[in-house]
């Protein structure tokens, strides 16, 4: 393990020990610092800051005084001062705000810029340039697209505002580095279904035309910009393979790679073996695969660092899991640095170990003393440390970073060629040729949860372009207890939230594409009768969260250990606001409360297909409970609509609104990931209905499924199997029940399964295979009549 300089404790619980948003600046004396950081709490978000001087901690400081939530703070060294910057909200509108600190005290806090009402600031980046002006950069969103903001704010209070975006409204993560005559911008961009770096210089006078940095067809993102003591500007990126394990399940292989700027050209960079690949990243597999597999990145760990040193080196810095073995909430991370000098890149070098989200500080130039400031795994205490910036640093062993992914195939996503065209219900009926197909994922996580992968922008973009869906929700846990390995709870963020929300409004577009905030109601881990986890999901861009799990953890604090989120009251909740709380039961269990605002159940999801395996579905319909079907992925994996759960929905319209009434009235059903087409009735009511009869039923069915594959089609009543039918690719047909009224009267259910002869492949954990042929149609409940 490489060697700890230093190990200081930084923010020492003071508001809340969940911390995040962790920045370091070091002054030019080389021995002053400044931590900053937002810790998060029941009332809010708070940003704080803390100054260190020959690594002796100074006392921990409140940036602001005001009771709004407070996010991102940046701390900027200049001279003799240092500078902060942060984001505050009020209602629905951020503001920036500004102050210095100057012979040992806070100037007073000045707004610099007021966002419009209702926008969602992502990716806050500042700096100091040479001539004391002050740059900020961000991402903005609203219902018009994702821009990148800039501001250039001169020593006299002169301020210049630009907006930029490389002709698309899908925007994302801007970074910014001094050059000649002002600063050079980075930023991610969207454009013909793919990732790619953009930038542009930007001087008083303006922004020049953005220009496309990478190069790959495939995604390209998550980039990183420095300038070497020369000026040269250097920028480093991720690059996303797609790749497919025994043609069922679906993972990313991720490598970096990089491009060098020569007068007004960018030039590819070339990794270790003259290759465009400058590093792998390829321990995020699922290395273990088929056994039991351990999750990739840890979320936001999966981005690179690029800096230079005051001898003209390049270093280029990204972290791993420290064990593989593990999965991402048990194993540490590891600080890993490539140098680069005379065009050679060195090997890899371990830099630090032990800790997680390992944050370097903002200065472009680092000497061979690196200070960092990283998490403890299991408090989320933040801690500064140091160590050598070197190449006698230990070498990373060979066994720690090669990995065999023979077993995984690299493919080209999407399977198929897009199409606008939906299929329209065709059975006879008065609702014949009223609705079309939709195909929805309604919860998904984002790297916004502890452990999960991909941003919500990745996200959708992935299930809309690549998986080809309609509809999707990013849920992300609104807190994560996990007391037996970490000891802490993780909240989902106030700022977190509403970049969830504001990548909903980005990415919603009426007749397109179906984009719902939500978030993941969670319990705790120590609840074995009923797991009430719920993903929530809403047409409001302004949804807000329950923090009803703060009182638990209250209660947890103070011993009551049994105590848990009381979801009775969530669900009031949920019905004051109009919310849609979909259970997804976890191994098998879950609890339902009240179909009146529990609309949908999910039967299938990426941890198993839970109808097949569990009789817990019965149980309620027996009681005469009557709920729709659905299926999400509840994706780790950042795969939405390829992770083994889909919703096919029969609505109106592609948007919000009417999607939400299909399941509502439970026009709705759920596969294992193929989309099955399923149209189902009794005596020409579509599925999900109520009826009365007083003659035996007629059911009656289309299916739609893969070319050349063999079905079996069954009909259940009450959970017993009555009919069946052979078929290939698809079929129509119909069947009466025999003697129904006379022999069975009362209240029943008819639901309809299709299914393979073959089983659908079942790995541990959240892995699944992508396209499963199986689909359970809702029930349509009858009550027999004399």
């Amino acid at each position: 393990m490489p060697e700890s300089l230093v190990d200081i404790p930084v923010a020492e619980g003071t508001y809340s020990p969940d911390n995040y948003e962790a920045a370091l600046c070091t002054l030019p004396d080389g021995k002053t610092l400044w931590a900053t950081w937002a810790a998060y709490g029941q009332d809010g978000s708070r940003a704080f800051a803390r100054q260190f001087i020959a690594e002796k901690p100074g006392p921990i400081l409140p940036l602001s005084t005001t009771p709004k939530m407070q996010t991102h703070p940046i701390a900027l060294s200049e001279d003799e001062r240092t500078r902060f910057v942060w984001l505050e909200k009020e209602n629905r509108t951020y503001t920036i705000l500004h102050r210095q600190y100057i012979h040992n005290d806070f100037t007073q806090s000045e707004t610099l810029h007021t966002l419009p009402e209702s926008t969602k600031p992502w990716s806050l980046h500042a700096l100091c340039d040479t001539h004391s002006a002050l740059w900020i950069c961000w991402a903005q969103s609203s219902l018009k697209g994702s821009q990148i903001e800039v501001l250039h704010i001169l020593p006299g209070g002169k301020t210049q505002r630009f907006s930029i975006s490389a002709g698309t409204p899908y925007n994302y993560r801007p970074r910014i580095c001094e050059s000649n005559h002002g600063v050079y911008l980075i930023w991610d961009a969207y454009v013909q279904q793919t990732y790619s770096v953009y930038g542009c210089s930007i001087s008083p006078d303006g922004p020049s035309s953005p220009v496309r940095i990478s190069t790959h067809e495939n995604w390209e993102n998550k980039s990183a910009l420095c300038h070497d003591p020369e000026g040269n500007l250097w920028v480093a990126w991720v690059h996303c393979q797609d790749v497919m394990y025994n043609n069922s399940t679906i993972q990313q292989k991720y490598s970096i790679h990089g491009a060098r700027k020569h007068g007004d050209t960018w030039h590819p960079l070339s990794g270790p073996n003259g290759s465009s690949e400058l590093a792998p990243l390829h321990y995020g597999l699922l290395t273990d695969f088929p056994n039991p597999p351990n999750l990739g990145h840890m979320g936001r760990r999966l981005y690179p660092m690029l800096k230079s040193t005051e001898d003209g080196a390049i270093w280029l810095l990204y972290e791993a899991k420290a064990d593989e073995t593990k999965g991402t909430l048990a194993s540490t991370g590891r600080l890993i640095g490539h140098q680069c000098a005379n065009d050679i890149w060195s090997e890899p070098h371990s830099l630090a170990e032990g800790r997680v989200f390992y944050e370097l500080p903002h200065d472009n130039n680092l000497n061979e003393k690196l200070y960092v400031l990283c998490q403890n795994i299991v408090t989320d205490e933040l801690h500064l440390g140091k160590t050598h910036l070197s190449t006698s640093a230990p070498v990373v062993p060979k066994q720690k970073r090669t990995v065999n992914t023979t077993q995984w195939e690299s493919i080209h996503l999407p399977f198929g060629k897009p199409s606008n065209n939906r299929a329209q219900n065709e059975l006879p009926g008065e609702d014949s040729g009223r609705y079309r197909l939709f195909w929805a994922d309604l919860h998904c996580h984002s790297a916004a949860s502890i452990e999960m992968e991909g941003e919500p922008d990745e996200l959708g973009h992935f299930a809309r372009d690549k998986a080809q869906i309609d509809a999707l929700t990013v849920s992300d846990n609104d807190c994560f207890w996990n007391r037996f390995t970490r000891q802490n709870v993780r909240h989902l963020k106030d700022y977190e939230f509403d970049y969830v929300k504001g990548n909903a409004m980005v990415l919603n577009e009426p007749g397109q594409f179906a984009m719902f905030p939500g978030y993941e109601m969670t319990i705790t881990d120590q609840v074995d009768s009923g797991r009430d986890h719920r993903s929530v999901m809403s047409d409001d861009d302004e949804m807000e969260m329950d923090l009803l799990h703060f009182h638990y953890e209250d209660a947890y604090l103070r011993g009551e250990l049994d105590t848990q989120k009381d979801t009775k009251a969530c669900i009031e909740w949920f019905r004051k606001k109009k919310y849609l709380p979909l259970p997804h039961p976890h191994h098998g269990k879950y609890n339902l409360y009240d179909t009146e605002v529990e609309w949908g159940v999910d039967i299938f999801a990426a941890w198993m297909l839970n109808i097949e395996l569990f009789d817990i579905y019965y149980k309620y319909l027996n009681q005469g409970h009557k709920f729709a079907f659905t299926a999400s992925g509840d994706s780790h994996h950042r795969n939405p609509g390829l992770s083994g759960a889909l919703t096919g929905i029969w609505a109106k319209n592609l948007d919000r609104a009417s999607l939400l009434d299909a399941i509502r009235n439970r026009r709705c059903y759920g596969t294992a990931g193929q989309k099955i087409l399923i149209e189902f009735t009794l005596d020409d009511h579509i599925m999900g209905s109520n009826l009365t009869v007083s003659a035996d039923p007629k059911l009656k069915w289309r299916i739609a499924g893969t070319p050349d594959q063999d079905y079996i089609l069954r009909i259940h009543r009450d959970g017993r199997l009555m009919h069946d039918v052979h078929f290939t690719e698809n079929t129509t047909g119909e069947w009466e029940e025999y003697m129904l009224c006379r022999y069975r009267p009362g209240k029943h259910y008819y639901q309809l399964e299709v299914r393979t002869r073959e089983p659908v492949p079942q790995y541990p954990a959240n892995v699944a295979h992508a396209l499963g042929e199986r689909a359970w149609s809702t029930p349509i409940w009858v009550e027999t009549v004399v």
